[in-house]
Parts: C-alpha cells; sequence; structure tokens
C-alpha cells in the first residue's frame, strides 16, 4: 500500500491527489483505508499509533528517487512528510 512507501515520490503522490478535491482522495479516507486493511489500527487510537509510525519512519536519502523532472515545485521529503502529517492532524 502507497501509505507504507518512504519516498518522495509517495509523498508528492498523496499530497497531489489530496489537491484535487475530490472526495476519494482525502486525509479522511487514507485513514479509513488504512484502518481497513491494517488490524492493529483499526481504532483512533491504533490511528495515532500509525501516526507514529509514520513520522519515526527512516528514511533513506540514496534509496530515494526525488521529484525532479516531476514538478518545477520540488520540496524536501521531510517538508513534504511533515505537511502530511499536519492534513493528517486537523482530523482530530
Amino acid at each position: 500500500m502507497f501509505y507504507k512507501r518512504s519516498k518522495s515520490r509517495d509523498l508528492f503522490d498523496m499530497l497531489s491527489f489530496y489537491k484535487l478535491d475530490d472526495p476519494r482522495f482525502t486525509p479522511e479516507s487514507t485513514k479509513q483505508l488504512i484502518q481497513q486493511y491494517e488490524l492493529a489500527y483499526r481504532t483512533d487510537d491504533g490511528f495515532a499509533l500509525w501516526r507514529h509510525a509514520f513520522k519515526h519512519r527512516p528514511y533513506d536519502k540514496f534509496r530515494d528517487e526525488g521529484l525532479h523532472g516531476l514538478t518545477e515545485d520540488v520540496k524536501e521529503y521531510h517538508e513534504m512528510k511533515q505537511e502530511v502529517l499536519d492534513l493528517f492532524d486537523q482530523l482530530n
């Protein structure tokens, strides 16, 4: 699942989909998907555990593909990760 991966492109895709204003691609729908398929995260307390794991997931700069050539608005991995975390924080 896309929410388990840890590359800049994955975060870029998530943030891009969220900007589409399509109800199928929202932080809330992502949370519901995670809770549907991940037994440990089915409750709100469980989702807080997912958020913690996502926040502390290791980042390997040398395995990252980067965003150059995909967008003119290139952001760093950690900046996009914080944007995603902020969106999930707004759900509570």
